[in-house]
């Protein structure tokens, strides 16, 4: 599946994706850590992350885009 159908488009969320990019990313992973501290499901708490900060940042949609499975 490609995650970038067309360039002005924002990646799809998927949870592994997100989950190797949370391992990979300090500040993801603070704030993945966090949530889960409080009490937050992990998926949900990916899906929120990927949301506020992968969608629509160029950098971090990059990054996400590193960990597509091929």
């Amino acid at each position: 599946m490609e995650q970038m159908n067309k360039r002005d488009e924002s990646p799809v969320f998927n949870v592994e994706q997100m989950s190797k990019l949370v391992e990979n990313e300090s500040f993801l992973k603070m704030v993945f850590n966090d949530l889960i501290q409080q009490g937050n499901a992990p998926e949900s708490v990916l899906e929120t992350l990927f949301w506020s900060e992968v969608a629509e940042d160029s950098v971090y949609s990059f990054q996400y885009n590193k960990f597509a499975s091929k």
